[in-house]
C-alpha cells in the first residue's frame, strides 16, 4: 500500500483511541446520524456506551506514512469483541 500524499511505501498501522472510564477503545465509525435518544444525565447513569443492535459499526484503522506522517483512516471490518464501549 502507498502513501496517497507522497507517494511513501511504508505505512505503519495505528488506531484512535477513545479513552473513557479509565480504559482505552478503538474508536468506531457507525452508519447514519449520532443517536439522540438519552439525554446526558442517562447516558452518564448507563455507562454512556453505544448501542450497536441494528446499526451498522466499523473498527477505525489508522494507517501513518513513516515518511510525510500522513494520516488514512479505514472502516473495513466489524469491531472486534472487548476493544469497543457497548451497552
Amino acid at each position: 500500500m502507498k502513501c496517497t500524499a507522497c507517494g511513501g511505501t511504508e505505512l505503519e498501522d495505528g488506531f484512535l483511541p477513545d479513552v473513557g472510564y479509565a480504559q482505552t477503545w478503538v474508536a468506531l465509525w457507525m452508519a447514519g446520524p449520532p443517536s439522540t435518544d438519552l439525554s446526558f444525565w442517562q447516558r452518564f447513569k448507563t455507562g454512556g456506551g453505544v448501542n450497536l443492535d441494528g446499526v451498522e459499526a466499523k473498527a477505525i484503522e489508522a494507517k501513518r506514512c513513516v515518511a510525510c506522517g500522513h494520516l488514512e483512516l479505514y472502516a473495513n471490518r466489524a469491531p472486534e469483541p472487548g476493544t469497543h464501549l457497548v451497552r
